[in-house]
């Protein structure tokens, strides 16, 4: 209430109380001294009931001059209602919230800021990762039985799961909570943020598109093997082309010695401005209840205020996929730029790591496993695709890739570590062909020993030699009709192949096989023999 003093003295108010009805009800008495021609002065008038029911707020009474008066709220202009009633409940138990982070002095801007009991806020680099402990105390006369927790951010419901986790089966365990004990829990915070940024950075790489530097002729790679070898150089013009292909990753300004496979280090020089630091808000909302008040279906709620500054770490400013040695695994190559001061050390796989300086950047391998057809069953059910279904497959490779990849960064300085999440990539058409593992495995034998991509192999002119080749097939269907075709040819560096070699070689086998069916995880296998009469390079064409 506001009161005013139009008289030109002081006025004494005593004895100012709460008129009430219904239930009983025990009104504190205030008094105050309201000096001449003043005004407004706040004051709040209280009680305590004393038992269930319904009670109902009447008005006020006061003593003012020696006279008692009953001041009834229908009689008071400026009051909506003629009278209040209040729902008179069992008690309730009263409980204390304390956190193990520093205290803020801001309440916060999400959530209801009433029930607010004390605010807190942490600093973390983009990707580290803290804990916060909650310790609950029973400050009331009744036992705690129920605690429920929750937290409510701007967050989506997916994003929100990932920053704040806790154990609500441990919290559980520790109830119901008598008076004077203590409980604890912990809640994870994971300071998440989108470590991918797909625009143009390096100024020498303008021709970059969003998703790496490769053209989209050099990304469309066979699906397992290398489908040219050569003989006796069998793998000489894969690894010409490997090379060829990343030299063409690098920058312009970079020289072509060296393979893009191993880590290589950019000019961080070129890159736009890092993000600046953000800040999230959370609020944990602490609903909890006891004995004849819980029964009823009442509950007391009590909130934290939860402030995470997320300042950069790492991020990622391209990316793209090559070819690996083996028929089961990719090579994804990223580009990661450390956007902090402080030299760091990032671990790509379980047994490689780098150095990264402040303010650098570099490029790495990572070896990942292609995603199996158990997760692409749409893709090969021979119906046409709609492009739902497709969107669908694209978002299953990217989660893949996601949940495969490991990188973990740490700052040798102060000891901080985190982890980089890769969801959210997008893959262009010629990566998702790398990425998806082939319906059609292929293994390839000389001499009964098995040919691995880009190995070079030699031979003796006039040596007999037996190609095997072995086709598996994944789908969990059968293939008609399967072709299989074997040719030799020379390759003479000037666009022009050669495939009259009858006076070169000779073969003995069929060089086309047809194959009626070929049945769900089944597998084919033929082999042919080939003695070349004069010494030179040759390759087969295997399709």
């Amino acid at each position: 209430m506001e009161l005013y003093n139009p008289l030109p003295f002081e006025l004494k108010v005593l004895n100012m109380r709460l008129l009430t009805s219904g239930s009983v009800f025990e009104s504190l008495p205030t008094s105050l001294s309201l000096p001449p021609e003043s005004g407004p002065h706040p004051v709040i008038l209280s009680g305590t009931p004393k038992e269930i029911g319904e009670l109902e707020v009447l008005g006020y009474s006061t003593h003012t001059l020696g006279v008692k008066s009953n001041c009834r709220l229908r009689h008071i202009g400026g009051f909506p209602h003629p009278q209040y009633s209040v729902d008179v409940i069992s008690a309730l138990p009263k409980m204390q919230v304390l956190t193990s982070l520093p205290k803020s002095a801001s309440s916060g801007s999400v959530g209801d800021t009433v029930t607010v009991a004390t605010s807190t806020n942490i600093t973390l680099y983009a990707g580290e990762s803290a804990e916060c402990g909650v310790t609950l105390s029973n400050v009331g006369e009744l036992p705690i039985e129920m605690v429920e927790v929750s937290v409510h951010s701007t967050l989506e419901p997916s994003l929100q799961q990932q920053v704040f986790q806790w154990s609500q089966e441990n919290l559980q365990a520790q109830l119901p909570l008598q008076p004077g004990a203590d409980a604890s829990f912990t809640i994870y915070i994971y300071s998440l943020t989108d470590f991918l940024t797909p625009a143009v950075v390096f100024e020498h790489d303008a021709s970059s598109t969003a998703y790496g530097s490769q053209p989209a002729s050099f990304l469309s790679g066979p699906s397992s093997l290398p489908s040219r070898l050569s003989s006796p150089t069998f793998g000489r013009e894969q690894a010409s082309r490997r090379s060829e292909l990343t030299s063409s990753f690098r920058s312009g300004g970079s020289s072509h010695s060296g393979s893009s496979l191993g880590s290589s280090r950019l000019p961080f020089s070129k890159l736009s401005a890092p993000n600046a630091s953000k800040v999230m808000e959370g609020q944990l909302k602490l609903r909890y209840s006891g004995g004849a008040g819980q029964e009823a279906g009442y509950c007391r709620v009590s909130s934290v205020t939860l402030s995470v500054e997320m300042l950069p770490s790492v991020q990622i400013t391209n990316w793209d996929v090559l070819p690996a040695e083996t028929n089961s695994q990719f090579y994804l190559v990223l580009d990661i730029a450390n956007i902090t001061s402080h030299e760091l050390e990032l671990q790509y796989t379980p047994s490689k790591c780098i150095l990264i300086e402040g303010n650098e950047s570099c490029r790495i391998p990572v070896p990942v496993n292609r995603c199996p057809l158990s997760k692409l069953t749409k893709l090969y059910q021979g119906g046409k695709i709609s492009a739902d279904d497709r969107l669908e497959l694209d978002q299953i490779c990217s989660e893949h890739i996601a949940s495969s990849v490991d990188l973990r960064w740490h700052i040798l300085s102060s000891g901080t570590r985190g982890r980089v999440s890769l969801k959210g990539i997008t893959l262009t058409p010629e990566m998702l062909d790398l990425v998806r593992m082939s319906p059609l495995q292929w293994e390839v034998t000389l001499n009964s020993q098995p040919v691995k991509p880009q190995e070079e192999l030699n031979c003796r002119a006039g040596q007999c030699l037996q190609l095997g080749i072995s086709i598996h097939n994944f789908l969990e269907r059968s293939l008609w009709h399967v072709c299989l075709a074997v040719q030799f040819y020379q390759d003479h560096q000037n666009g022009v192949n050669n495939y009259r070699l009858e006076t070169r070689l000779a073969s003995a086998g069929a060089s086309k096989v047809i194959l009626p069916e070929l049945e769900e995880q089944g597998s084919a296998y033929h082999e042919c023999s080939i003695v070349f009469f004069t010494p030179g390079q040759y390759k087969v064409d295997i399709q």
